[in-house]
């Protein structure tokens, strides 16, 4: 997961693009769990500088995500992350 981070900070908009497809599809995979950390990415990749970047992100949280994490993703939001194990 921390190899995963430095992709953030990547100049290359594509090495982004490939990280946070890759954690959508670990998480539908059950391969990582979601916590703080993982919501964290995605919420970075939001405000990314890359319009794609961006659109994957807001599609991933929006649409496919959501049917797999979304009552999770709206009990993060509302408690603040408490719980999750993030401090």
């Amino acid at each position: 997961m921390r190899e995963m981070g430095c992709a953030r900070g990547c100049a290359a908009a594509p090495v982004r693009l490939q990280a946070l497809a890759l954690l959508a599809n670990l998480l539908m995979k059950d391969y990582v769990k979601w916590r703080g950390a993982l919501f964290h990415r995605f919420a970075l990749a939001l405000v990314d500088s890359s319009p794609a970047v961006r659109n994957l992100a807001e599609y991933l949280l929006g649409d496919t995500l959501a049917v797999k994490v979304g009552g999770r993703l709206a009990g993060w939001l509302e408690g603040g992350g408490e719980g999750d194990g993030c401090g």
